[in-house]
């Protein structure tokens, strides 16, 4: 980050200096990474030893120990265009046309550097991937309506959902606690839990209320699930205002 000397504090935002124009960003808890117009992965942020939580709120607040803490780095990930990214504590992965790359990034970018070594990505074939998401090490992809799921660095599980359900997947997103949905009618459903493989069964609960309006974009944080409808409303619940799906799933 540009303009940050020793030891001071930023509290207000400010803007990233050294990228390229920036198509999508995603952030995690110690790095933050971002596609550019042409695919390529741009990180930065700690590698762990260069910043301390200070006293002051529930979660403290970030003291910068290094002038160059937060400089952009290109990631060594190929010629190949991003898709899509998804950042979970210590590790990123990024969706190509036909696969998803992930790697761990805790001091993968040693501080104040101007580039990175190679990194050991491991490599899951999976083409068409639309959405991507990343929960305790625990990794999703919406692929060509299909929900494909794996523990970090493991075997693939795909998921199809039951013939008789038209609900087709278009969306995923994942947080500490959730694990939500979305399909291409604006139906979103959730896990309840994402203990072990969750995805070894159909998310049960729907997000929906009386005159509801059909959902086209959630997002799951520590807790909190949030939607926007089609009517430009945004809606923030808990699990126990999700209501049992009045029909089986």
């Amino acid at each position: 980050v540009d303009g940050i000397s020793v030891g001071e504090q930023r509290n207000v935002p400010h803007q990233v200096g050294g990228l390229p124009p920036i198509r999508t960003v995603a952030a995690g808890k110690l790095h933050t990474c971002a596609i550019d117009q042409g695919g390529q992965v741009y990180c930065w942020g700690s590698e762990g030893a260069d910043l301390v939580i200070t006293p002051g709120s529930v979660s403290g607040s970030i003291k910068f120990q290094h002038p160059k803490l937060g400089k952009p780095v290109h990631v060594p990930l190929g010629p190949a265009e991003a898709r899509a990214m998804a950042l979970s504590g210590s590790e990123a992965c990024v969706a190509f046309d036909n696969e998803v790359a992930c790697w761990k990034t805790f001091q993968a970018i040693p501080l104040g550097a101007d580039s990175i070594a190679p990194l050991r990505v491991v490599r899951t074939p999976i083409p068409g991937v639309g959405s991507l998401a990343m929960a305790h090490g625990s990794v999703c992809a919406v692929a060509m309506g299909d929900l494909v799921c794996w523990t970090f660095g493991r075997t693939t599980t795909r998921i199809a959902l039951r013939q008789s359900d038209r609900f087709k997947i278009s969306r995923i997103a994942m947080g500490e606690q959730y694990a939500c949905v979305l399909s291409e009618s604006g139906d979103a459903r959730c896990w309840k839990s994402l203990i072990g493989d969750f995805w070894s069964k159909p998310p049960t609960l729907e997000i929906r209320w009386p005159k509801k309006a059909k959902t086209r974009t959630l997002a799951v944080g520590d807790s909190p699930i949030c939607t926007t409808d089609t009517t430009g409303k945004v809606d923030c619940l808990s699990l126990i205002h999700i209501s049992e799906p009045t029909r089986p799933y």
